[in-house]
């Protein structure tokens, strides 16, 4: 929560004094970090699993603009062929890719824990596959 915990804080110290300097020193440079994003591999897409959240969740590295109209998603053994809009768009019980609000491509389990369901942790691997 930088938002919250860092940036709120300096600002309100900021806009309260008018000085910025006790922050911390002024930066020349940034450093970029390459943006998330699944290997291309010929047809296929190879991602990682990025982030596990509290219901089970799976966000991957694959990004929106990446996806082909029709694929099919294989993380540890299972395959996923459903693409859905929202999590109720899937049958209960049923594993489901859709995208997250960060455009991320993300695997759910509808009234499950996709994480338990598959083995899947942070760090796997997903493979995508156009149909």
């Amino acid at each position: 929560f930088h938002g919250r915990d860092l940036f709120a804080p300096a600002a309100a110290h900021i806009a309260a004094t008018g000085h910025h300097e006790t922050l911390g020193p002024a930066r020349d440079e940034l450093t970029l970090l390459p943006p998330f994003a699944g290997r291309a591999e010929g047809t296929t897409i190879r991602g990682t699993v990025i982030h596990v959240d509290r219901y089970g969740n799976l966000v991957t590295t694959i990004r929106k603009e990446q996806l082909p109209q029709d694929f099919a998603l294989d993380i540890n053994g299972h395959s996923i062929e459903d693409m859905v809009r929202t999590f109720s768009d899937a049958p209960p019980g049923a594993l489901a890719c859709h995208v997250d609000s960060s455009g991320f491509l993300a695997i759910a389990e509808r009234e499950g824990n996709a994480a338990a369901r598959t083995g899947a942790a942070r760090g796997d691997a997903v493979v995508l596959t156009p149909r």
